[in-house]
This record gives structure tokens, C-alpha cells and sequence, in this order.
């Protein structure tokens, strides 16, 4: 309680528990099976008033008792009567005031905290010189920024951890390298040993880059993949045609799609940093296969168009972009 946490002693059957006076805040059920009917209500969007969820508790209960006791009435009415002066939900009620909905996680933050990852698929074939530089220059600061925008937008700690996937196309020596989840300094570390270079036709290997973050050790309860990119994947369904060393699509047999739908199963929001044109075709497929076709905002893919700004992308706007789709989580 002294922490915020606000903690329930839920007792069960008609005899005396004392959970009334071990908890501040307790609750009554006659029976285990009551309980998921009861909380699904409370977890609801709308309240409910307690007399429903009273009346459904009771109902379900003189009715098993019904069943057990062949219908006696008697034993009916003593249940009743005893159900009735039973405090049930009120209490609980009354403490949560007007919250309704009731979270339990465990969350990797720690006591009221979140967690976040941030993996970037980095295009570094030779015309990314310039977001390769931003990246390692800001990506330290980027990762603070997200961690300080948590704590004052929501009032909790947050731990973040960042990961790299520098791609870049079939036939390079380096086409896809790999740094897992750890502190943003190490990116940074990592980043200063890329070079642009590489990347012989137009397309690069971004299904290769998806791989490779799927397989990353995943573990925040906010999940970020950020895709930086001024050229789309492999196939000629991705962009005009021509210019496409495998224009039937990834050479070793990766279905880019099927990974966007592994990536959202995964729950893991995808990010992506419009550099130009090219990718725009790409991009609107990759809307069709991943948006949420329903409400939910979160499970849409979030673009940045900067016009090229790579130093702007890494100081602010992904960091703003984590930080919304991160509001909608918690």
C-alpha cells in the first residue's frame, strides 16, 4: 500500500477467514468459480454497478446450491440470507473509487515500472553514411530521452535496451550483423565499426534484417522495431520494377510478409523512417499485412518522414514515436 500497489485479500466459502482484518482492501466470494465471472466484470471498460455483479454471484450460487441440496428450499434461503450480509465487491469498490480496471503483470521494470526495446534494422549500404553517423551520435541520448519521457509522461521508471541489425544486400561480406539487446553505449560502440558500404542493385536485404531482429531476445513489455531505410526489399511487388537482382523476391526463400505477421504476433510495433520515395510502394503493403484492421491504434505501423533529417529522426521523433505508442500499453 505504502508503494501505490493497491492489494486485495479475496476470501472464499461462508465461514469466518479474517480476511477482512488482514486486508485494507478484501473482497467475499462463496465459491472459486464466482471469481472469473467477477473480475471480468470489474475489468471492464464501463463500471458495473455491484448490485449486478451481486445479483449474477447470487444467482449462480443458489442455483449450484440448488443442485447440491436436490432443491431445498431451506438450505436455498440460509444462503441467501447469508450472501446478503456478505460485503462481496462493495469494499473493493469503494477502495478503487474510480478506477476499473485491475492489472496484474509482472512487469521487467520492476514495482511500477516499464520496459522497453528498441532494435533498429539499419540499412548501411554506401548511401547511408549520413544515418549511420546519426545513429552513433544520438542513439545514447535517444535511449535516455525515451527512458526520461516515460517517467514524466507516467510516473515510472523505465529500463530500455537497444539492439542492431546492420544489413545490407545479398553477395556482401558483412550483409547482416548482429548486436542483441544490451545498453545503448554499446550500440554506440557497435555503430562506430560500420562503414557504408555494399549494396549492388537497388533493393537490400530487409527481409534478412527481419530475421534476424525476430530472433533477438525479446523480453519488454514495449517492443519497437525501428526500420531505417531508403530502399525497399527484394521482389518486384515492392517497388516499380527493374533494377531488382531477385525480382521474384528474397533468394533464399524469406516471405517478407510472413514475417510482418510473425513480427505483430510477436507483439513488436514497427516503426519505420521514410528517407524518400522509393520505399512507398513497399510500405503500402506493408500497412495491408500489419495494421490492425479493427480500433487498435497500437498495432499500426508508425512512419516518421523527415525528409531525410537523419540527426532529427535519432534526437526526437523516434523517441516521440516510442513514447505514444508506449502511453497505449500501459
Amino acid at each position: 500500500d505504502d508503494a501505490g500497489v493497491a492489494v486485495f485479500g479475496i476470501g472464499l466459502g461462508f465461514e469466518p477467514n479474517g480476511v477482512q482484518s488482514a486486508y485494507k482492501n478484501w473482497l467475499t466470494a462463496h465459491e472459486p468459480s464466482c471469481l472469473p465471472m467477477a473480475f471480468r466484470k470489474w475489468a471492464a471498460d464501463a463500471p458495473v454497478p455491484a448490485a449486478v455483479v451481486r445479483g449474477e454471484l447470487e444467482r449462480m450460487w443458489l442455483s449450484a446450491v440448488a443442485r447440491v441440496a436436490g432443491g431445498d428450499s431451506a438450505t436455498a434461503a440460509q444462503v441467501e440470507k447469508a450472501f446478503a450480509a456478505a460485503p462481496l465487491f462493495d469494499r473493493a469498490r469503494d477502495a478503487i473509487g474510480s478506477e476499473h480496471r485491475l492489472y496484474v503483470t509482472e512487469r521487467e521494470g520492476g514495482p511500477g515500472g516499464f520496459s522497453v526495446d528498441v532494435a533498429f534494422a539499419l540499412d548501411c549500404t554506401g548511401s547511408m553514411s549520413s544515418w549511420i553517423a546519426a545513429a552513433k551520435k544520438h542513439i545514447v541520448a535517444m535511449s535516455k530521452k525515451i527512458s526520461d519521457d516515460v517517467k514524466k509522461s507516467a510516473g515510472m521508471s523505465c529500463d530500455v535496451r537497444v539492439a542492431l541489425v546492420a544489413y545490407r544486400d545479398h553477395g556482401d561480406s558483412n550483409r547482416l550483423v548482429v548486436t542483441d539487446f544490451t545498453a545503448a553505449s554499446n550500440i554506440e560502440t557497435a555503430l562506430g565499426r560500420e562503414v557504408a558500404s555494399g549494396g549492388g542493385d537497388g533493393p537490400e536485404d530487409i527481409a534478412g534484417a527481419f530475421s534476424a531482429a525476430l530472433g533477438l531476445s525479446w523480453k519488454a513489455e514495449g517492443r519497437y522495431l525501428v526500420l531505417v531505410a531508403d530502399a525497399p526489399c527484394h521482389g518486384d511487388k515492392y517497388h516499380t520494377p527493374g533494377g531488382d537482382t531477385y525480382p521474384a523476391g528474397d533468394p533464399t526463400g524469406l516471405n517478407i510478409e510472413e514475417l510482418l505477421r510473425k513480427m505483430k504476433g510477436d507483439n513488436i510495433h514497427l516503426i519505420f523512417t521514410r528517407i524518400n520515395s522509393y520505399t512507398d510502394i513497399m510500405m503500402k503493403i506493408f500497412h495491408d499485412v500489419y495494421d490492425d484492421k479493427g480500433d487498435d491504434p497500437a498495432f499500426k505501423i508508425k512512419e516518421i518522414d523527415l525528409g531525410g533529417n537523419a540527426d532529427l529522426a535519432f534526437t526526437s521523433a523516434i523517441s516521440d514515436a516510442v513514447l505514444e505508442n508506449a502511453m497505449m500499453l500501459m
